[in-house]
């Protein structure tokens, strides 16, 4: 998440992270999002997968992370 906070601080406004399965790619997408949205509130966000169950995985993960990021506040 480091390396990705110092790529958007620099003025980048799109990443590609690589990671093999299971360590982490959803969580660490779905907190670059929260923190995006914090900065730019009237944001509106686009998800688009190619499988119904992975949708339904980051629709679960999504909520999890929006209580993650209440509870930070």
């Amino acid at each position: 998440m480091r390396r990705l906070k110092e790529h958007r601080a620099a003025g980048h406004d799109k990443a590609l992270v690589v990671l093999p399965t299971g360590l982490g790619k959803t969580t660490l997408f779905i907190e670059d999002v929260v923190q995006f949205v914090k900065e730019h509130p009237k944001a509106k966000i686009m998800v688009v997968v190619d499988m119904q169950f992975l949708a339904s995985q980051i629709a679960d993960e999504f909520e999890k992370g929006w209580q993650r990021a209440r509870k930070k506040d």
